[in-house]
């Protein structure tokens, strides 16, 4: 690698400001964009997809019967009636 920087030097030209052609500056703008397109449609198929909602809950109805029934005090864990 020193010797094509010694050749360069010789040459008059800093090695660090070395130009692109313009066809390297095209393939190299192609090269991203396609990079970039590539990129993005990666993005856009791996998201993960919605999850479906559930099947609706079985439900059971009974009749309502009114009665009369004994409540219970819930202390000590002795049973009392009021």
């Amino acid at each position: 690698m020193e010797a094509s920087i010694n050749k360069i030097r010789n040459k008059g030209v800093n090695p660090m400001r070395l130009t692109l052609s313009r066809k390297q500056k095209l393939w190299g703008s192609a090269a991203a964009g396609i990079l970039l397109l590539a990129t993005i449609a990666l993005l856009a198929t791996s998201r993960p997809k919605k999850p479906q909602a559930p099947p609706p809950t079985v439900v059971e109805v009974v009749q309502v019967e009114q009665r009369d029934v004994p409540i219970y005090g819930d202390g000590l864990a002795l049973p009392k009636e009021w």
